[in-house]
């Protein structure tokens, strides 16, 4: 099925369910950049989500030599998959124009159970654009598990309130895999 065109795209959440290594290895070969953008998208998204770094370099390549959507995908899968490998692929479109690669990359940053990657998601709530900032904010919750009281704060107030936080607690400051993630953690 994953061999025909026509079938490929729904082969893919099958291949996922399997996670075997052949299964692993047809979602690489589909994930190629041979293959139409709606099925390497699809299949990049699912072996990110497999979570098996044997993988981490496959989506460093696929984030650095695509163009599009895609790169987008493998940031993330990257920043999971990676963790603080990812971090010199992740800080590049940082510093984009465009807010998409920026908002891309802080969620790929809220994936890459980094420490270092804390300060740069700090720097990103006082960014232009207001989905970049929220990304920020959930991926440094993410990251921390740091709630805080009021979410919808100015973004010099909640960059303020982050930055002393990192300050006085980000020597000892747990940090969290996106997989660790506790939806019941008290606000702070």
């Amino acid at each position: 099925m994953a061999e025909d065109p026509q079938t490929a795209a729904g082969s893919i959440p099958g291949l996922q369910r399997l996670a075997t290594v052949r299964a692993k290895a047809k979602l690489a070969e589909l994930s190629a950049a041979h293959n139409p953008e709606y099925i390497r998208q699809m299949a990049v998204s699912a072996l990110g989500e497999l979570g098996d770094p044997a993988y981490c370099s496959l989506m460093l390549d696929i984030a650095r030599e695509s163009g599009d959507y895609s790169r987008f995908i493998a940031l993330r899968a990257a920043g999971y998959l990676c963790g603080q490998d990812a971090l010199p692929l992740l800080t590049a479109p940082l510093a984009e124009a465009d807010a998409s690669p920026r908002f891309e990359a802080a969620y790929a940053l809220g994936n890459s159970h980094s420490r270092e990657a804390v300060p740069m998601l700090i720097s990103l709530l006082l960014d232009a654009d207001a989905n970049v900032r929220r990304a920020a904010k959930e991926s440094l919750i993410t990251l921390t598990h740091r709630h805080l009281k009021t979410y919808d704060w100015p973004a010099r107030e909640t960059h303020d309130d982050w930055a002393n936080w990192w300050t006085s607690n980000g020597a000892t400051a747990a940090i969290y895999r996106i997989d660790e993630c506790d939806e019941s953690e008290a606000v702070q």
